[in-house]
């Protein structure tokens, strides 16, 4: 088995594991029946937590949004439960859900990290992330926003998730800079092997293999600005649990999302490669596809969700794979000539 490692994100006096493990279905309801989003009832969930802490995942990654807000009031009584909050490093988004003011707003923002750090039951979050962007809201009134929770304490890091529009990254960086603010630290872009033919979620979302973004990638690997990446299993496309023959069995009972966006033919082929990559190396389709994230020119941490512990030791697996440039591009068909 694979052993997690740790970095640490300038400014922040905290280890940051290079996997972190998501949150989006936990929950603190006995019964989850019915339930959309909720797959784990508050048992599976702390169960969960405790294997992943096990483990080595000190990184968690949650939302004001998830699972209708449960995410973060069960990692705030596992937390207390556990007694391990400060060797955990919990990032936090939020900025859309006020009903009565403007998404991504200064006011937005700081009333949700007021309501996650209630339901977190922590004094703190250790990287907080404006969940989308709103291009009609200035980008130095969100770093003003962000540097006054962060002065008081209340944050110990900030960034953007899914600000497509590079431009707007660059600005928030300058702007925090010029003004003597602590930096913008942190962004959050989907990102995997596969390439997602239609958005996952919305048209300005940020997805780094997409022939659209390839600014953004530029920008991040000249900057070497940390990346937490969402969706870095392509939403269970990279699972192992079908490939191109058995799919059609798999369609209409998978996760909608990903037979959408990830499930076609360029995809398919970049999962050939996968499956015959794995089999030369001994390792599995899940194993490579993580790894091709992780072997990245970049400060890249992937955020990956797990239902078991045999899914969060795989993830650890993957660490142990080292892929040369020729293997990465190969990967991702950006050459057809074979690196071996």
């Amino acid at each position: 088995m694979g052993k997690m490692n740790y970095t640490k994100i300038r400014t922040i006096d905290k280890p940051v594991a290079r996997i972190a493990l998501g949150s989006m279905v936990f929950t603190v309801r006995d019964d989850v029946t019915g339930c959309q989003w909720m797959e784990k009832t508050k048992k599976d969930s702390f169960l969960l937590l405790d294997e992943a802490y096990e483990l080595g995942y000190n990184t968690i990654d949650t939302a004001a949004i998830y699972a209708d807000g449960e995410s973060e009031l069960c990692i705030g009584e596992w937390m207390k439960h556990s007694q391990n909050r400060e060797q955990l490093f919990l990032i936090g988004k939020g900025g859309a859900i006020c009903r009565h003011l403007r998404p991504y707003s200064p006011e937005a923002i700081i009333r949700d990290v007021m309501v996650s750090l209630d339901k977190l039951q922590t004094d703190y979050i250790d990287v907080y992330l404006t969940h989308h962007d709103n291009p009609e809201v200035p980008v130095e009134e969100i770093v003003d926003a962000f540097a006054y929770l962060q002065g008081k304490g209340y944050i110990h890091g900030y960034g953007g998730s899914n600000w497509s529009d590079i431009s707007r990254t660059q600005r928030a960086v300058e702007y925090a800079l010029q003004k003597g603010y602590p930096p913008f630290l942190v962004c959050e872009p989907g990102y995997s092997l596969a390439e997602p033919v239609y958005p996952s979620w919305g048209e300005r979302e940020e997805n780094l293999n997409h022939p659209s973004k390839k600014r953004n990638l530029a920008y991040y690997q000249e900057t070497k600005m940390t990346l937490f990446t969402w969706s870095s299993m392509a939403r269970g496309f990279w699972s192992g649990v079908f490939d191109r023959e058995t799919f059609p069995r798999y369609k209409d009972t998978w996760d909608q999302t990903c037979v959408r966006s990830f499930c076609h033919e360029e995809n398919f082929r970049r999962m050939d490669r996968v499956k015959e990559y794995a089999g030369r190396i001994g390792a599995t389709v899940p194993n490579v596809a993580l790894a091709w994230l992780l072997n990245q020119p970049l400060d890249i941490h992937p955020i990956v969700g797990a239902n078991s512990r045999s899914d969060l030791v795989s993830n650890l697996d993957a660490l142990d794979i080292p892929m040369e440039s020729s293997v990465l591009k190969w990967l991702n068909l950006e050459t057809d000539e074979r690196p071996w």
